[in-house]
C-alpha cells in the first residue's frame, strides 16, 4: 500500500523529496514579491492588463526592452473578422525617420516621431510596430512586383 501525502497529494516518498524544493521556491517568491510590488507602485513600469503584462506606460516608458526574440502572437484561430485590407489602408505615406536623443539618455536613436506617422499606426505615446511591419512588408512586396514587371519589359 502507498501512502499519500495529504498536503501535496503525491506519494509520500516523492513528497518528502520535493517538499524542501517547494519550500525554497516559496521563500524565493516571497522575498521577490515585495520588490516587484514596490517597483509597480513607484514606477508604474510593470502593470497587469487584460492582454498580459504591460511594461511601461506612455508617460513612463520602459527605457529598453531587451529580448533575444519577440514573437507576435498571430494564430488565425485567435482572430475574428479577418479581411483583406484595402490599398488605402496599406499604402500609407511614411515620414522620413529622424535621429534623436531621449531626455536623460546619452545615446542617439533613429526612429519615427509618433505625430508624423499616419493615424492608423499611432498609439498613445507611440506607434504600433506590428502594423508598421505589415505596412513595410506590403510596400516591399509592391516594389518587388513592380521590379519584376520592369525586368520583363524588352530593352
Amino acid at each position: 500500500m502507498r501512502w499519500i501525502d495529504a498536503e501535496t497529494g503525491l506519494p509520500l516518498e516523492v513528497a518528502e523529496k520535493i517538499k524542501p524544493r517547494i519550500i525554497k521556491l516559496e521563500a524565493d517568491i516571497s522575498s521577490i514579491k515585495p520588490l516587484v510590488e514596490a517597483l509597480e507602485q513607484k514606477t508604474g513600469i510593470i502593470q497587469p492588463s487584460d492582454s498580459g503584462v504591460n511594461v511601461g506606460t506612455p508617460e513612463n516608458p520602459a527605457a529598453n526592452v531587451v529580448a533575444e526574440n519577440v514573437t507576435v502572437v498571430s494564430a488565425e484561430e485567435r482572430k475574428i473578422s479577418i479581411r483583406e485590407p484595402g490599398e488605402e489602408e496599406l499604402d500609407l505615406p511614411l515620414p522620413r525617420p529622424k535621429a534623436y536623443m531621449l531626455e536623460g539618455r546619452g545615446e542617439e536613436f533613429i526612429g519615427f516621431i509618433v505625430n508624423e506617422l499616419p493615424p492608423r499606426l499611432q498609439r498613445p505615446g507611440g506607434y504600433s510596430l506590428n502594423e508598421l511591419v505589415a505596412v513595410l512588408a506590403y510596400k516591399v512586396a509592391k516594389l518587388e512586383r513592380r521590379l519584376a514587371e520592369l525586368e520583363k519589359k524588352p530593352k
